[in-house]
């Protein structure tokens, strides 16, 4: 009866300990990711045309990879610690991706509709580019990275093809 009650309290520790250390090493991952923007880049601006320049480089790579550093731990470490359902992961990976598609859908919506009556001219035939500069520069909510972890995991996650053996 001892060797349980200590062998329940070690598997408890470890748990917890598990538990303390991945967080804290998740919030250092998070907060190295966003110090990314004190490197020192080629440009100061690089993404510019006929629409303007967007941020620092610096700025949105730290921005981009601190939603990365956020969000994939997580949902790639809880289904594998947790056992979550293979059918639930999926599901789970097909809604993560078709928010982040409605987000970047969302985007080019809002160019075609709002800036493009708006643009000049000869800002007019840069539509594409536009979008393309707005998805990359919108950084508020992380539609590209929703995209990215939705297909990882429902690809990690396929349904599983059970094979009959004959009798």
């Amino acid at each position: 009866m001892k060797l349980i009650k200590i062998l329940l309290k070690s598997v408890q520790m470890r748990s917890l300990a598990e538990g303390i250390g991945l967080t804290v090493v998740w919030f250092a991952a998070i907060f190295a990711s966003i110090s990314i923007h004190h490197f020192a880049f080629a440009d100061t601006h690089s993404i510019c045309g006929p629409w303007g320049c967007g941020p620092s480089n610096g700025a949105l790579i730290a921005v981009h990879v601190g939603w990365l550093t956020a969000i994939w731990p997580p949902l790639l470490y809880f289904p594998w610690r947790f056992g979550w359902n293979y059918l639930f992961c999926q599901r789970l990976g097909f809604v993560l991706a078709s928010i982040g598609f409605a987000g970047v859908l969302g985007i080019i919506a809002w160019q075609w509709f709002v800036w493009l009556p708006q643009a000049g001219e000869y800002s007019r035939s840069f539509l594409w580019q536009r979008c393309g500069f707005a998805i990359a520069t919108a950084v508020d909510l992380p539609s590209v990275q929703l995209i990215g972890i939705g297909t990882v995991l429902a690809a990690m996650n396929r349904t599983r093809r059970v094979q009959r053996t004959e009798c």
